[in-house]
């Protein structure tokens, strides 16, 4: 990060939980989503941000009750 608005998220699930990945702009439209109901294993997901204006965007991973926010930095 930055990148060019092409990313590839990859992580592993240990435990099996409703899966929902978000990537929003700062107005907090959402540009793109993934969810995966009773998801555990391996993650991997290519995104394209470039139909999309240059800028910082949010990406939430959420797994069961548990959120985590990064920064994506599209140029």
């Amino acid at each position: 990060n930055p990148n060019n608005g092409l990313f590839t998220l990859t992580f592993n699930q240990a435990e099996t939980l409703d899966l929902i990945i978000n990537i929003t702009d700062l107005q907090g439209r959402g540009v793109a989503t993934d969810a995966k109901p009773g998801f555990a294993g391996d993650y991997t997901n290519k995104f394209d941000l470039n139909s999309f204006a240059k800028g910082v965007y949010i990406l939430e991973i959420r797994s069961g009750n548990h959120s985590a926010y990064y920064k994506i930095i599209a140029q």
